[in-house]
């Protein structure tokens, strides 16, 4: 099975994520607009961990997880987002692990996937999360630049 290849977009995608870690200020890192709701830090590491998580629990690569606690700081969240990137950006960029068909190893009755299904996921996860923290933003008044809300 063949497709379009998302993976350029999806690195672009990635590239505006750690971009976006800069530009939030140090001070409201911390914040959400509501106690419940998760935080940019929180966010950010989200987005890491979910990454790490399908590569683990579904692709089964073989490679050692490494966001969890070690991200706190905003130089260890965009280090995840790059570590986290290259994961994937090795296994997407497979055909065979594109075309492999996956089940979850941590969840019994979980159906089964193949890499495509698991590819665009994970890239409608990192645009939903990227959309909370572009609103987060414009709630507090802090303008980004045009090309980050314009089609990938």
């Amino acid at each position: 099975m063949s497709g379009v290849d998302v993976v350029p977009i999806w690195r672009r995608l990635n590239e505006q994520l750690i971009e976006l870690v800069e530009h939030i200020p140090d001070k409201r890192f911390d914040w959400a607009p509501k106690p419940e709701m998760w935080s940019f830090r929180r966010l950010f590491v989200h987005v890491a961990e979910a990454r790490e998580q399908w590569m683990t629990r579904a692709i089964n690569d073989g490679e050692q997880n490494l966001v969890g606690e070690r991200v706190l700081s905003v130089e260890q969240i965009k280090d995840a987002l790059r570590d986290t990137w290259e994961r994937i950006e090795r296994t997407f960029t497979d055909q065979s692990k594109l075309d492999a068909t996956y089940k979850d190893k941590w969840w019994a009755k979980a159906p089964l996937y193949n890499g495509h299904w698991v590819a665009f996921h994970l890239l409608e996860h990192d645009i939903h999360h990227r959309a909370d923290m572009l609103m987060y933003l414009a709630m507090l008044g802090i303008e980004v630049p045009s090309e980050w809300t314009q089609t990938l």
